[in-house]
């Protein structure tokens, strides 16, 4: 997922990508409050300073795609934009995060956890604006957990600050929700967030990667997961899933809300994944025996096809389709009663 700011007249775009050139990514301009009242430019000494550095970056060789997923665009206009420090400082952050990434050798790669601590100012607003139909896109998730006042055991996995929670309590009021992830910035926002929240002593955070932590077998009745899954091959998604099925109950239901690509996009993304493995092993970035998957912050989203086959091939009994809008997608799958 990549993350476009645009500068006024300093820089077409700067990117700073999930990997490389980024994949999948797409450009969403949106309209913007004046700058000031009087139409003025910050022109601050920081200001000036991170223009400089982008000037100075190579960082405008990205070429967006038509689709992406909900971190694949925000672009910005500093000309237009509310005089205020903050986006200059997520700017400034970005830039050295992007410098930190080539003197260690991962040639544009970000962590997982580093990707997303840098950028949880902005996710929550980013996430509203990029994902197609974002009320109904959650409510779609949320809606097949019935609604009930039982205390549900739900596990939600990569729950970021947790946007779905909502929809979630919306529907199960006395739910009791094991919330996972892997960057600390966005578990502290959450933390933040429940602390004012009725439904905070509900929740229980876990600070971890959903790829290794151990799942209790047979506990949860539903699993949930937004926007998170499209960062793993097949094959790590397939065992996966096998060990979402084995926490679920008997009957249990998985849910997920990711963005998926035509058959043809999922093609020459697998095939610019094996391009940044491959580069990225010859940087000496990771050992060939490494895995990658979860480890560095790649988009390898997959078709709605591909990805209702590779949940069946887990273990899940029934698969469906139940949401579309644009690229986001809404699937379920259940296991059986036994």
């Amino acid at each position: 997922m990549m993350l476009l700011m645009w500068l006024g007249k300093i820089a077409p775009a700067f990117a700073v990508a999930g990997c490389g050139r980024g994949v999948g990514a797409a450009v969403g301009r949106r309209a913007m409050p004046p700058f000031n009242s009087a139409g003025r430019r910050f022109h601050s000494h920081r200001h000036r300073l991170v223009c400089q550095r982008i000037r100075e970056s190579n960082l405008t060789r990205h070429k967006p795609n038509a689709r992406g997923g909900p971190f694949a665009a925000q672009v910005y206009d500093v000309r237009q934009e509310p005089m205020c420090t903050g986006r200059i400082t997520l700017i400034s952050l970005l830039l050295e995060g992007v410098e930190a990434m080539r003197r260690d050798g991962r040639n544009g790669c970000e962590l997982m956890a580093e990707f997303f601590d840098r950028r949880v100012v902005m996710y929550e607003e980013h996430m509203r604006e990029a994902i197609p139909a974002f009320d109904e896109f959650y409510s779609s998730v949320a809606a097949h957990i019935p609604a009930t006042s039982a205390p549900l055991s739900i596990l939600d996995l990569g729950c970021g600050t947790g946007l779905e929670l909502d929809f979630v309590f919306a529907r199960a009021s006395s739910a009791r929700i094991t919330a996972v992830d892997l960057s600390l910035e966005m578990l502290s926002k959450l933390r933040a967030k429940l602390e004012h929240s009725p439904y905070g002593p509900q929740v229980t955070i876990v600070h971890g990667s959903y790829l290794t932590i151990p799942l209790p077998a047979r506990h949860f009745d539903y699993a949930i997961s937004v926007q998170t899954m499209h960062h793993f091959t097949p094959g790590v998604k397939r065992c996966l899933y096998s060990r979402i099925a084995g926490a679920l109950k008997g009957g249990g239901m998985y849910i997920e809300g990711d963005y998926v690509v035509s058959p043809e996009e999922e093609r020459l993304l697998f095939a610019r994944y094996a391009e940044i493995v491959k580069s990225l092993r010859a940087a000496g970035a990771i050992e060939e025996d490494d895995p990658v998957d979860g480890k560095y912050h790649i988009d390898i989203p997959l078709s709605a096809e591909s990805q209702v086959a590779v949940l069946r091939e887990a273990g899940f009994a029934d698969v469906e389709v139940v949401f579309t809008q644009g690229a986001a997608a809404v699937f379920c799958a259940r296991i059986g009663l036994a």
